[in-house]
């Protein structure tokens, strides 16, 4: 029943479809083994055992997906993650046990994962008994490491950084959020498979390190002594997404009018501005679907000035009424004009009140903190909070709001997970048929299936940032995150006419089409930028609403089967080498 035969040896010179009992231990394991070799498949519990020192556990986690458990003291439990979708935290799945000499391990229809008793290293193999990655090694020295078997040829893809190429081989990678930055502890590797570890803390992922030249991949910096390796027999790099999202969950849809333009600016002056900036969209032809409001939307002066304590008269749950003037009369205007529109939300707390409140609950994100930005960071990890701030932030939904933008989220790892919760919780109970949609400025594994989208951070108005965004977005789609986009025309910085309408024209073949620009900088209307210009944009944003149709059915295609709408040319020709890296075209649909 093993796909281990003519006596291949793949673990520390163990020989599978060998027998050898030279001790009284293997015959044990042997009468052992074939006792689980007469059952039949069947939904059952993981496979526990004692391999090479370690506890081990294997499992399936997904469809498509085995669980290695690691843990070089105590259990090889799964560990509670956020990371996965809810379903799959606890899923029991059908499997087959199979025994090859000295090694033990799970078969599926997709494939097998076997281990050594002796070393405790591992393999995965494909449904067609072709290895795959081997071998799996969990090292304890001076905190653990896992390593997995890597060939000169291959190449790896899909951790989402925030980089000028595709593959991620040779590099080194600590696993983190940014300012546009998402590295997530993922990967698809050429030689036909895909990984995702998961450490015994969701604040604190591995790092990874490979290099085709050492023979492996290395993580390391694990919070504890365990680890789950989720490992998916993928011979593309679809499939591999295709695994990853019903791991960590599909994708949630964006409602259709986020395909559409996104007029953002920081710098909106007053209502008559916001009514004039409209008029003008719609005189001169030029389609909008949204407009997205910075801090003064609901507050006259930004936070980043405020002490530790907040201010007593700084409100953080409130129309600003020099923008908004009568909101109900607002909210019409808008709703005749078919705009919808989007707030800025900061994680933290700028009212002295709320802030004495929050920290006599013990909500604060880092207690006891004196930076004055920081310290002023909620803890959205707790139920409570996420409660007590969607509770304040109902009104804006009741009164229209229509999606989210959070900023400056990257205080750790998941806040944009827990917030984006906080969003998706709150509006599922207070508007069961409204889409949660919202854009972030990074994300973690598990985010995509609460709604959120995610932009590129602030960059600058250059060629340079121009070119770099398709491999950023790109990077975000191989990493499960298929709603991209960026600030269009750069965020610091005033862009020349021919380079605004260069960002636009790129901006129709991104996910979501956004532009942005800083508070002292042109606010990027495309009028603002000349008669041409504006001519040359009007034919952009015409073409960006003749796809909307395409683009929406492309991402009820990502939901059902992880494919995203952006993509790189070699998932379509993974044959042609030179493809292995570009950037400068991409897909968008079939080839």
């Amino acid at each position: 029943m093993s796909a281990f035969t003519n006596g291949r040896s793949l673990f520390g010179g163990i020989v599978f479809g060998q027998r050898r009992p030279e001790s009284l231990w293997v015959w044990l394991f042997a009468i052992l083994s074939a006792l689980l070799l007469i059952c039949p498949a069947s939904v059952r519990a993981d496979l526990h055992l004692k391999a090479g020192g370690n506890h081990v556990q294997l499992g399936v986690a997904a469809p498509d997906c085995f669980r290695l458990g690691l843990a070089a003291t105590g259990s090889a439990d799964q560990r509670k993650t956020i990371f996965l979708a809810p379903q799959r935290r606890t899923a029991a799945m059908r499997w087959t046990a199979v025994r090859d000499g000295a090694a033990i391990g799970i078969k599926t229809s997709f494939g097998e994962l076997m281990v050594s008793k002796t070393t405790g290293e591992a393999a995965l193999l494909n449904a067609a008994g072709k290895v795959l990655v081997n071998p799996i090694a969990l090292v304890n020295d001076n905190g653990i490491k896992l390593t997995l078997g890597m060939k000169s040829n291959e190449r790896l893809y899909g951790s989402g950084s925030n980089q000028s190429q595709l593959s991620l081989d040779p590099q080194n990678v600590n696993t983190y959020v940014g300012n546009g930055d998402a590295y997530i502890p993922f990967y698809w590797s050429t030689a036909g498979y895909a990984v995702m570890v998961v450490g015994s803390n969701d604040l604190q992922q591995p790092n990874r390190h490979a290099s085709p030249g050492s023979g492996q991949v290395v993580w390391d910096h694990f919070p504890g002594k365990s680890v789950d390796v989720y490992l998916m027999p993928a011979k593309t790099m679809a499939a591999a997404l295709r695994a990853y999202t019903r791991l960590t969950g599909r994708p949630l849809v964006p409602p259709e009018w986020a395909f559409g333009y996104l007029q953002s600016r920081w710098g909106w002056k007053n209502a008559a501005y916001v009514r004039k900036t409209l008029a003008h969209f719609r005189r001169d032809k030029l389609p909008v679907h949204a407009f997205i409001f910075d801090f003064e939307w609901y507050t006259p002066t930004p936070d980043y000035t405020l002490p530790v304590n907040g201010l007593p008269d700084y409100h953080d749950f409130q129309f600003n009424p020099l923008l908004w003037g009568n909101v109900p009369r607002q909210v019409r205007y808008f709703e005749k004009n078919k705009i919808h529109w989007i707030g800025i939300r900061k994680p933290r707390l700028g009212s002295s009140r709320n802030l004495a409140m929050a920290r006599a609950r013990g909500w604060m994100l880092v207690p006891g903190s004196t930076d004055p930005v920081s310290a002023r960071d909620l803890n959205y990890a707790l139920p409570a909070v996420r409660r007590w701030w969607f509770s304040h932030n109902a009104k804006f939904i009741r009164a229209g709001m229509a999606g989210w933008w959070n900023d400056e989220g990257e205080a750790t790892y998941t806040l944009y997970y827990y917030w984006n919760l906080a969003e998706y919780d709150g509006l599922r109970d207070l508007r069961p048929s409204m889409r949660q949609f919202s854009i972030n400025r990074a994300f973690c594994p598990g985010v995509a299936r609460l709604g959120a989208a995610v932009w590129t951070g602030d960059t600058s108005a250059d060629y340079k940032t121009l070119r770099q965004q398709p491999s950023h977005i790109l990077n975000y789609s191989l990493a499960g995150m298929p709603w991209g986009c960026c600030d269009l025309g750069g965020f610091s910085g005033n862009p020349s006419s021919t380079l605004m309408t260069r960002f636009l024209e790129a901006g129709v073949f991104f996910p979501i089409m956004r532009s942005h620009s800083n508070l002292t900088n042109t606010p990027h209307f495309p009028w603002r930028f000349g008669p041409d210009a504006e001519t040359a944009m009007r034919k952009a944003l015409d073409l960006r609403y003749r796809l909307v149709p395409m683009l929406y059915s492309l991402a009820h295609r990502a939901y059902d089967t992880g494919t995203p709408i952006m993509r790189p040319m070699f998932m379509e020709f993974p044959d042609d080498p030179s493809l292995a890296d570009m950037t400068s075209q991409w897909m968008i649909g079939s080839g």
